[in-house]
């Protein structure tokens, strides 16, 4: 029996028909092929040529997995009829028919894919701008193009330089360049930026500046025409600026204050801010300068004319105040030039008349810098230098450079007057005591370095230094005022230990560690230079202390008066004692309390009153004094109260008494002629008399 077998697939069922339809089949294995005889069919379909596929390649080609034959009968063995071998059998079809369609497949997908990749690269190369130009290698043999965007992106930065060679660039470029159109659009914009830039430079003085970046506006530019006219009204505007201020000057010069004044408001008509403003607000103040010289020159003038040493001094001294940047000045020199020699002759006359501090009183009062000649001179440099020397040291006790200088610049002046001058002797003489002050001072100011540094030690070093200073040393005095306060320093050292110790403690801020600080402060001794800042402590934490214990009292009150028992909220703010640090403010809020108090009272009382003074107007005086009466004398209106009392009491006195002169008058009566007895009753008339209306 022949082995049976499954087909898997239905491609095997028309691969075993097409190899019956042949003749032809293979039970075996493909090296033992047998060939088994089949009987042809009855009918044979029409021939058709079949297209065989394109064998793969050898490389791709896989060998087909075994597929199950299926079930048929063994045939007779039949003899080899043929002598020649069978060849193998061809590839599967269907195997090539499958790798066919996936082949198809892939040559669509990766014809589609090179499609796409050169449309998106096309798409990309369409919307890329192209490189932008090296603007640093850019030279004449660049194109234009590049010339015109390395101009355009230097003019971004709006330097003056940057515009100016970008208008340069293009300025040059005729109607038919293919970029006339966008050069002219951006020559234009850089015109404007450079005629603002000049506009800018005139609005702010520089006439130069603004003329020569006005000026690199060609004439190939839109905005030539305004430049140039720009151009032509800055240098006219500036022209009619500069003529009003030559007028100015010398209405200056001939103190013509008006012509000067009236410049300035020429100058205010201008429309350029440098005029209108800065120069306007720089002749003003000239105009005010030299009124303000010329007054005081005339008035040196006038003090002159009294011819004495003391006038002389004063005129001096009112020149001197002259402002130099004035045209007044130059006839101030002048008049000073001579008033100074004057003076000095006379200071001469009392040198020789042995008046030798008189001299130098008036040798001081005239100027160092003063141009003299002979004897004047040298008696100017004595006097300046004593003046110099004798500054007085109570005023500047720390030594200083400026103390150092001013010596220096006395013993300079004596060191030029010659030996064959009257007054070189006394100059040696102060020489002399002027160089030995300039050697202390230079021992003051090496302690008072070494006494800058702070520390105990250093102030002691200090003080030994100046202590080296004997009582002969024309510098001792100063010397012992330093050493004294550098003994200060030296004992609050000493003593700022306590002081901080008890600082830190009453940081604690109770009652316990408050009296412990002033425990401490306390030991600090009354003779030393801290004791003063340990009183202030002490005082301050009392203070503290007493706040503490009142502050509960004064928070009461406070509570009372929220209550609204103002009465109550009184006594208890007056508990807290006079001197006490809560004292000026509890009497304050009481007497805030006690007003609101009196102003409920005053509303009260002035009701009464009011109805008071109503009744007495209408007559009823008695009513009136009884209803005012009600005000007590407690109250803040019971002056006024009793004040009313007493004029009403007054006014319904003064009506009693007219009514009882008037009872007391005999009153005439008509006779009654009557045949009928009238009878009067005499008691009836007098009691009636007697009888006041209630209202009085």
């Amino acid at each position: 029996m022949p082995k049976k077998s499954t087909l898997q697939d239905p491609g095997d069922a028309i691969r075993a028909n097409s190899r019956r339809e042949l003749s032809w089949h293979v039970d075996q294995p493909q090296d033992r092929v047998a060939l088994h005889p089949i009987s042809p069919p009855k009918a044979l379909p029409p021939f058709q040529p079949i297209t065989r596929p394109r064998p793969r390649p050898a490389t791709q080609e896989m060998p087909p997995p075994p597929a199950a034959q299926p079930p048929q009968t063994a045939p007779a063995p039949v003899a080899d009829t043929s002598s020649h071998s069978i060849a193998p059998p061809r590839p599967r079809p269907q195997k090539r028919r499958r790798g066919r369609g996936w082949s198809i497949s892939l040559l669509l997908f990766v014809g589609m894919g090179i499609t796409g990749g050169v449309g998106v690269l096309s798409l990309i190369w369409l919307t890329t701008l192209p490189p932008a130009a090296d603007c640093g290698r850019v030279s004449q043999l660049s194109s234009d193009a590049e010339q015109l965007y390395c101009a355009r992106a230097a003019a971004q930065s709006g330097d003056v330089e940057d515009l100016k060679n970008a208008v340069e660039q293009v300025q040059g470029w005729s109607e038919q360049h293919l970029l006339y159109a966008e050069a002219q659009l951006w020559l234009g914009r850089w015109s404007q930026s450079l005629l603002d830039m000049a506009q800018q430079r005139y609005a702010n003085s520089d006439l130069k500046g603004a003329l020569e970046v006005a000026g690199y506006i060609p004439e190939t530019s839109p905005l030539y025409a305004e430049a140039q006219g720009a151009i032509a009204l800055w240098q006219e505007e500036w022209q009619r600026g500069e003529a009003v201020l030559a007028t100015a000057q010398a209405a200056l010069q001939q103190q013509d204050w008006d012509t000067a004044s009236a410049q300035l408001l020429v100058l205010g008509q201008l429309e350029a801010p440098y005029w209108r403003e800065q120069q306007v607000a720089v002749l003003t103040e000239q105009i005010l300068a030299e009124r303000t010289a010329w007054t005081a020159l005339q008035e040196a003038r006038k003090q002159v004319g009294r011819d004495d040493a003391q006038s002389l001094e004063g005129a001096i001294a009112q020149l001197q105040s002259i402002n130099p940047q004035t045209q007044v000045w130059q006839s101030a020199m002048a008049e000073l030039q001579g008033w100074g020699e004057t003076l000095a002759e006379l200071g001469l006359t009392r040198w020789r008349e042995g008046d030798t501090l008189g001299a130098l009183e008036i040798a001081q009062a005239i100027p160092p810098k003063l141009p003299l000649t002979g004897e004047a001179q040298y008696l100017v440099r004595l006097g300046h230098a004593q003046h110099l020397a004798a500054a007085d040291v109570t005023l500047d006790w720390q030594p200083s450079v400026g103390q150092i200088w001013r010596l220096q610049e006395a013993i300079a002046a004596l060191q030029q007057i010659p030996t064959t001058s009257a007054f070189y002797a006394p100059a040696q003489a102060n020489l002399d005591q002027w160089q030995q002050q300039l050697v202390d001072l230079g021992q003051l100011q090496w302690a008072s370095a070494i006494a800058s540094v702070g520390s105990r030690s250093a102030l002691e070093t200090a003080q030994y230094q100046a202590s080296q200073l004997g009582l002969e040393r024309p510098r001792r005095l100063q010397a012992q005022t330093l050493l004294a306060h550098w003994g200060q320093q030296i004992e609050r050292l000493r003593d700022m230990p306590l002081f901080n110790r008890a600082q830190g403690i009453a940081a604690a801020a109770d009652i316990p560690a408050l009296q412990r600080a002033i425990a401490l402060a306390e030991r600090v001794p009354a003779e030393r230079a801290l004791f003063a800042d340990a009183q202030g402590a002490i005082a301050t934490w009392v203070a503290q202390i007493q706040t503490i214990e009142d502050q509960p009292i004064l928070d009461q009150a406070q509570t009372y008066a929220r209550e609204g028992d103002l009465q109550q909220a009184i006594r208890e703010a007056r508990r807290i004692q006079p001197g006490r640090a809560l004292t000026a403010e509890a009497q304050q809020l009481a007497q805030t309390w006690q007003a609101d108090i009196d102003r409920v009272l005053i509303a009260e009382d002035r009701r009464i009153l009011d109805q008071a003074t109503t009744l007495a107007a209408s007559g009823s005086l008695s009513q009136a004094i009884d209803t005012a009466a009600q005000v007590g004398r407690d109250r803040p209106l019971s002056g006024e109260a009793r004040a009313a009392i007493n004029q009403w009491e007054a006014e319904r006195a003064a009506i009693w008494q007219q009514w009882e002169a008037e009872a007391q008058e005999p009153v005439y009566e008509e006779p009654t002629y009557s045949n009928d007895p009238v009878y009067s009753d005499p008691g009836a008339d007098a009691s009636a008399a007697d009888t006041y209306p209630a209202d009085y």
